[in-house]
């Protein structure tokens, strides 16, 4: 999986790509900025940005409002980017299995888990593939991980959406 984030980085970068041309790809470009942005802190894409500005170049979809459209694919694209950090816990997890430290967050995230993982990804946050990381290293079930992370970054990247539009349109008077 990480080979295909490497070779489209570099398709990216090799023909000279950048956000506005990602933007003209509308839905696609959405998701994968927001799979890229969240696949790796080395090629930072502004998710964020391009979501709470997505009105201005999507619209809505057989009736359905764009920014439940953009919130969904958005978050499809930033669960299965998050994804990286999941599987790079579960590597990493012989590196700190034997520290006290990590029985204990391994108890706690059994207990709390997919609370944590939820209100971590309903929250915009940059810290959020440690997060991710700590899920895998304890062995969250995958389906937990990305079934809570994409409702959290659903509801997240929805209200990003919504707000940006209004804000937009309040500032130039659309």
């Amino acid at each position: 999986m990480c080979g295909f984030y490497c070779l489209f980085g570099f398709v990216f970068f090799a023909l000279g790509w950048n956000l506005a041309d990602l933007q003209r790809f509308e839905y696609a470009g959405i998701f994968l900025i927001s799979l890229i942005g969240s696949a790796s802190v080395i090629l930072p894409l502004p998710g964020a940005a391009v979501v709470v500005s997505s009105g201005q170049f999507v619209g809505d979809v057989g009736g359905i409002p764009f920014w439940l459209v953009v919130g969904i694919v958005a978050a499809a694209g930033e669960t299965i980017g998050e994804m990286t950090a999941y599987l790079a816990g579960m590597g990493g997890k012989v590196v700190i299995e034997d520290r006290a430290s990590y029985r204990k967050l391994d108890s706690w995230m059994q207990r709390r888990g997919v609370g944590t993982m939820f209100v971590l990804s309903v929250v915009p946050n940059p810290v959020f593939d440690i997060a991710g990381f700590m899920a895998g290293a304890v062995r969250m079930p995958i389906w937990q991980f990305a079934l809570t992370v994409f409702v959290g970054k659903t509801i997240k990247n929805c209200g990003l959406a919504a707000g940006g539009d209004a804000g937009l349109d309040a500032i130039f008077g659309n």
